[in-house]
């Protein structure tokens, strides 16, 4: 039996509650998009990287120019051996750590729209089976012709339920694929 499953049957008898749809997709998925909101987060403060050490780089680069560079390092035996601090304001290693930053951070987001895209299918799959389940079990000539508003809005019938099978399920899982960005944005910028 799956986690949707239990999470639905347990709130489908709440102690004097009404019944969640949303409550049980957060019990069931939280783990999941928890994950994911971390992998986002990791690549977005390794997004700031690269802008961090431009102006560094650029330093390096004008001090190396104009002949001003400071070596901090120490000669042992004709062998010059390099300090922390100058291996860390080194221009080629400032550029290496923007290099793997990038690729880092390309994978952590790509990794947290995988568990997105992943966990919003399941969701769908999910709603879609419950919801074609309680289709089937409708009647087919359940819908009447309202004479006040000449259509058939007001009817709860299959084609309305398979309505949200179709669409309503889609928005959920495109949910699920962009909920991070509600903090993402914020922090971006």
């Amino acid at each position: 039996m799956s986690k949707y499953c239990i999470f639905f049957s347990i709130e489908q008898n709440p102690e004097g509650e009404n019944p969640s749809l949303w409550r049980v997709l957060f019990m069931t998925y939280r783990k999941r998009l928890f994950y994911a909101g971390l992998w986002k987060l990791f690549g977005d403060v390794l997004n700031v990287v690269g802008p961090v050490v431009i102006l560094p780089i650029v330093n390096y680069v004008r001090q190396i120019q104009e002949g001003t560079l400071v070596l901090r390092g120490e000669f042992h035996n004709k062998i010059y051996y390099v300090g922390w601090m100058e291996f860390i304001e080194n221009g080629w290693t400032l550029a290496f750590l923007a290099f793997v930053a990038s690729i880092l951070q390309s994978n952590f987001s790509q990794e947290s729209a995988r568990i997105g895209a992943n966990e919003g299918i399941r969701a769908k799959t999910a709603l879609q089976a419950k919801l074609f389940d309680k289709t089937l079990k409708m009647s087919v000539s359940g819908a009447k012709y309202n004479e006040a508003s000449e259509d058939f809005a007001d009817c709860a019938d299959a084609g309305n339920a398979l309505n949200y099978v179709l669409k309503d399920t889609e928005n959920i899982m495109m949910l699920f694929m962009h909920c991070h960005y509600i903090w993402a944005i914020p922090l971006k910028v």
